[in-house]
């Protein structure tokens, strides 16, 4: 299972690479439909981890990891069971802490991973009170929080997201 990890880690940044430095746009768009395909995969979500949590891949993979965990979470959360939701929510909420001070492209893109997850995880009780209790003590915090709860209509009104009912 490391193997698979670490092949994948080596050919998303690999990807990346090409699609942020290739000379040539059918290199670039070969690239692009690489990584929107293996974001559809699996073993997406442990790369995403690793991708976020790696900071020597730079920002731009950094970026990606967080986009790939919305991706994810819009399109695959449903394929989850209840203890790896938990942990999803456990490890969201610590990358989240980690890259508070990140560059805001990063911030955004985990804050809209945390939004969609809010809408979708029914075990994730009162999730705009969880983030004001993690987020709102510190002044230094305040504006992750606010990014928070910028995105959340966002992801509300997203059409990929599933009918909430209110009662």
């Amino acid at each position: 299972m490391a193997n698979v990890a670490a092949d994948s880690l080596q050919q998303t940044v690999a990807a990346l690479n090409a699609l942020y430095n290739a000379p040539s746009n059918s290199a670039k768009k070969e690239a692009n439909l690489w990584l929107e395909d293996f974001q559809a995969k699996p073993e997406a979500w442990q790369t995403a981890v690793i991708l976020l949590t790696n900071e020597t891949v730079g920002k731009e993979a950094q970026v990606f990891g967080a986009q790939t965990m919305r991706r994810k979470i819009v399109d695959d959360f449903q394929d989850l069971d209840a203890a790896h939701r938990v942990s999803l929510q456990e490890s969201l909420l610590s990358l989240s802490m980690q890259h508070k001070t990140s560059p805001k492209i990063i911030r955004t893109q985990l804050c809209l991973a945390l939004a969609a997850l809010s809408l979708r995880m029914l075990e994730w009780e009162q999730p705009v009170n969880h983030m004001i209790n993690i987020y709102g003590s510190s002044p230094t915090d305040l504006s992750y929080l606010l990014e928070f709860l910028t995105v959340l209509p966002e992801e509300v009104n997203d059409t990929r997201c599933p009918s909430l009912t209110v009662g």
